[in-house]
């Protein structure tokens, strides 16, 4: 890529970035016409704060949307996103399990 990378140059990289990961197997088939969007804190803002993304997932999924999040523990923040979802009584499942309550419930992570 000289200079600005281009939509399908960009689709590529991330496509090929997931294909090495072994994520793509792991891809959901939401209902016809359904998206689903994705979402990632970063958190390491110099404060000492609490995972936002998480929630904020959370009510998008209630209202409809799916969501798929990825999560890590705190590393400069308060908390990270595993560290809301074990809070709250959520524990961690397999991909496949995790994919039929993405589907049931319009979250993943």
């Amino acid at each position: 890529m000289v200079g600005h990378p281009n939509m399908e140059e960009v689709v590529m990289l991330i496509k090929t970035a997931l294909d090495i990961d072994g994520v793509m197997k792991y891809k959901p088939t939401l209902p016809r016409g359904e998206k689903l969007v994705g979402v990632a804190g970063s958190g390491k803002k110099g404060h000492k704060t609490f995972n936002i993304s998480t929630p904020a997932c959370l009510v998008a999924s209630a209202a409809g949307v799916y969501v798929a999040k990825p999560g890590s523990t705190a590393t400069s923040s308060i908390s990270g996103s595993k560290d809301f979802l074990n809070t709250v009584g959520a524990r961690p499942l397999s991909s496949d399990d995790m994919i039929e309550v993405l589907l049931s419930t319009k979250f993943g992570m």
